[in-house]
């Protein structure tokens, strides 16, 4: 049976709607304001990275990078609230920033330099 007009422009509204959505959280990401700390790592707010840890350990935020650069071979860290707190610590040598993502308010990553 074929579709209907009203539910081929429903389904076409919802593409439309998903690819604004994720456009957006793209967008987000790339303007995510980067910050250098002294242990020579670039961090970020509302930021993580999807890829699988190495490791996650409950830790407060402010350990998180230092945590990363005593444990080899990470390379990038995220941090969120959520359970108390969980450091999750990341190899991505090649990727850099650009595969980090906007997740919204209580999160952070970092990028070892």
């Amino acid at each position: 049976m074929p579709a209907s007009i009203y539910e081929k422009a429903t389904h076409k509204m919802i593409k439309v709607v998903l690819l604004s959505l994720v456009t957006s959280s793209q967008l987000l990401a790339k303007n995510l304001h980067w910050r250098d700390d002294e242990l020579n790592c670039d961090w970020s707010l509302e930021c993580s990275f999807t890829d699988r840890p190495i490791h996650e350990i409950r830790a407060p935020g402010d350990q998180c990078s230092t945590l990363c650069k005593t444990m080899k071979p990470c390379t990038h860290f995220s941090w969120t609230d959520k359970g108390g707190g969980v450091c999750k610590l990341h190899e991505l040598p090649k990727i850099g920033k650009k595969s980090a993502k906007w997740v919204g308010k209580g999160a952070v990553c970092g990028v070892m330099k």
